[in-house]
């Protein structure tokens, strides 16, 4: 009597390992799956440029070409909403409110302008970069071009830049 008690004991024992085994694989599981998804995430957003508005950014462009800017000089700007052209200014490096744009124009008065529109500290930065030139062409005959990170090409003129923090 008690060893068929023993043995039903034993069979209700290894059903109920069956199941919180069973379980923990599941839940092993699904752990998996959210770290994934969330490491995932945090690199696609930092290393993904955001959506291009050609418009937007066309008409920052044009405002930054009014501006007085010397040749061969790079300037840090900052520019509160990129749908808000006039928003734009010639800063201080100690400025930290604002999207980050840089510029820069040749002895020829052909410009490069990179736009951050994703920062993500020493994971990197990401955005968008406008040039009358090539970004392919480090150096041209009248002066140095901005140093940019080109990641692909968007058209003749634009491109997605992405800069690793580190």
């Amino acid at each position: 009597m008690w060893a068929h008690l023993l043995l039903a004991l034993v069979k209700k024992l290894v059903a109920f390992l069956e199941i919180c085994l069973a379980n923990f694989w599941r839940a092993l599981l699904c752990e998996l799956v959210v770290i994934f998804c969330f490491a995932y995430f945090t690199f696609w957003q930092y290393r993904w440029s955001g959506p291009f508005h050609r418009q937007e950014l066309e008409a920052i462009v044009t405002r930054i070409r009014a501006l007085p800017l010397l040749a061969d000089e790079e300037y840090e700007l900052r520019i509160a909403d990129f749908a808000q052209p006039e928003s734009l200014c010639l800063c201080s490096p100690a400025q930290q409110t604002g999207h980050r744009l840089w510029a820069k124009v040749s002895k020829s008065k052909m410009i490069t302008v990179t736009f951050e529109t994703r920062d993500g500290g020493r994971a990197g930065s990401s955005g968008f970069a406008y040039s009358d030139q090539s970004l392919s062409l480090q150096h041209t005959s009248d002066g140095d071009v901005l140093d940019v990170p080109v990641k692909d090409r968007i058209d003749d003129h634009w491109w997605r830049v992405h800069h690793d923090g580190d």
